[in-house]
């Protein structure tokens, strides 16, 4: 899990999501609480939703870091033909179309990675087909976070789920 870094936009916004440790991270951890009410009763602590991951990482890590953590395993994993799940952020659009090398998203540097390492088993005469689907899981989160919602990642009059998600294979 990646706490994505904050735009120019978001200045001045608190971020809703803590990381707590290298695994854990905490929703809403701006809120305080008091073990006294006015009258002088006593209250419990409000729910903060928690999670544990395999891996947190904070707005301050870059997106070279991220890939090198996330992404460079899953590739590993996937080239030794196992299921593989998951990226952080710095997929849009933005970070997946970069102008410069030095601001190139964890999507765009895993996919350079893969074309390397394809490029690798290729030279020692090893074939290898490539399929990849790619789906941003923003929408998703929200939908977990707001269950009752609109269905947000409906598109084309679709009641549910995703119409013309496509594959590209090589």
């Amino acid at each position: 899990m990646r706490v994505r870094p904050m735009v120019g936009c978001e200045a001045g916004t608190v971020c809703a999501v803590r990381i707590v440790d290298n695994r854990r991270l905490v929703f809403d951890p701006r809120r305080r609480w008091s073990p006294y009410a006015s009258m002088g009763s006593k209250l419990a602590e409000p729910s903060r939703p928690s999670f544990a991951y395999v891996q947190a990482l904070d707005e301050t890590k870059g997106n070279a870091h991220t890939t090198e953590r996330t992404a460079k395993e899953m590739l590993t994993t996937l080239l030794e033909g196992f299921g593989c799940f998951g990226a952080g952020d710095g997929a849009s659009k933005a970070s997946t179309m970069p102008v410069l090398q030095e601001r190139a998203g964890v999507v765009s540097l895993a996919v350079k990675e893969l074309h390397q390492r394809v490029d690798k088993l290729r030279y020692m005469d090893q074939t290898c087909t490539v399929v990849a689907d790619y789906l941003e899981a923003h929408e998703v989160v929200r939908r977990f976070l707001c269950p009752n919602g609109p269905p947000v990642l409906a598109k084309d009059g679709a009641a549910e789920g995703i119409l013309d998600l496509e594959r590209h294979g090589t």
